[in-house]
Parts: structure tokens; sequence; C-alpha cells
């Protein structure tokens, strides 16, 4: 039983990544957008002003052309600002997950999900990142402590976050637990089709195993 649930936890990340960049990247995406937009909107504001955020646009952008992407955003960090050094955050944990080092990784999802002066939106993303993507021998219940407002609470994360409870739940064992969580996502009406299909798959799973 512990192999094929390994299995389909595995299938569940990839998909799960699938639908939180499917869901949010054009979120994240619009939102640089938008700062450049700003940047240039505001030419006429103060010299200083300008100079702070066109040298972040600039450091930014030159940092994504690099081979090192992580690498070059930490180098410039000194000179980001605002939604700049929120991008650079995101970039650098995604970078730090493709090579392994998802302990760095999740520290900075963190980060950014207790930064206050962040979007709620913003904040929910890099929850679920961390817990997504947290290393293999974190304590189960940190991360349930971390994902379960999101669980709680009405929202377009609510279903993703009972996901990844269910995930936790049967990490320790917990399958009632597991197909609690399950059930209420069943319940929810506005939710992705891939999302609830995968639970009705994991439901199905675990009651043959009975």
């Amino acid at each position: 039983m512990a192999d094929i649930i390994d299995e389909i936890n595995e299938e569940l990340k990839q998909e799960r990544m699938k639908a939180l960049f499917a869901k949010y990247g054009k979120i994240i995406i619009g939102f640089a957008a938008a700062v450049v937009a700003v940047v240039v909107a505001i030419q006429g504001y103060g010299i200083y002003q300008n100079s702070v955020r066109e040298q972040a646009a600039t450091a930014y952008f030159d940092a994504l052309g690099e081979d090192e992407i992580g690498t070059a955003l930490r180098a410039a960090e000194g000179d980001l600002a605002g939604g700049y050094e929120m991008l650079a955050k995101f970039v650098t944990a995604a970078e730090l997950v493709s090579i392994d080092k998802k302990a760095d990784a999740f520290d900075i999802y963190v980060a950014l999900a207790n930064d206050s002066t962040l979007g709620a939106i913003y904040r929910d993303f890099a929850t679920l990142l961390a817990v997504t993507n947290a290393p293999q021998d974190s304590a189960t219940s940190q991360l349930q402590e971390l994902v379960a407002p999101l669980s709680e609470a009405t929202g377009p994360t609510q279903g993703l976050a009972l996901e990844l409870m269910a995930d936790l739940a049967l990490r320790d064992g917990q399958i009632s637990e597991a197909k609690g969580y399950l059930e209420k996502i069943n319940q929810l009406q506005d939710i992705p089709n891939g999302l609830r299909q995968r639970a009705a798959t994991l439901s199905l799973v675990l009651e043959g195993q009975n």
C-alpha cells in the first residue's frame, strides 16, 4: 500500500505544481508587467525614485538572462526593490527546488508566506509552494500548521490546500483523515476539474485498500 500511495503522491505533486502555475502564473507575470508599467508611468515623479526603479528593473531582467538565474538574482538582491524583490525570491526558490536544495527553497517560500507587506494571493501561493516542495524529512505537523488555515478558509486556494492536507495525512498513515479532506474537496463548488478528478481517483484507491 505504501508504494501505491507514494506513487500517487508523486503524480499528485506534479499535477498540483501544474495547477498552481496554470492558475496563478498569469497573476505573477501580470504583476511583473504591472511593475514595469508603473516604472514607465512615474518618470516625472522624481529623479531619485525613477533611478531606483529603473535600476531594479534592469537588475531583475539582466539576472533572468543569466545561465544560473537564482545565483544572479541573489547577487542583484541589493539592487532590487518592491515587486521585483518579491518576484526574484519566487524565481530563486523555484531554481533551488530544481537543483534539489529544497530546504533553502522552503525557507524562502515560508518567508514570503509570512511577509505581511505582500498581497494575500502571493502569501497563499508561497504557502502552497512551501508545503508542496518541502524536504522529505520535514515534520508533518509543521507542514500541516502552515497549510491548515488555507484549507479552512473559503477562497481560490482552498481545494489545493485540502489536497495537501490529505497528502500529509497519508504520510502519517491517517487514512480516515485523508478521506475526510478528499470528501471536503468533492463538496467544493468552484474548483478545477483536474483537482476534483485527482481527489476522486485517490478516494477510490483508498477505498480499495480497506
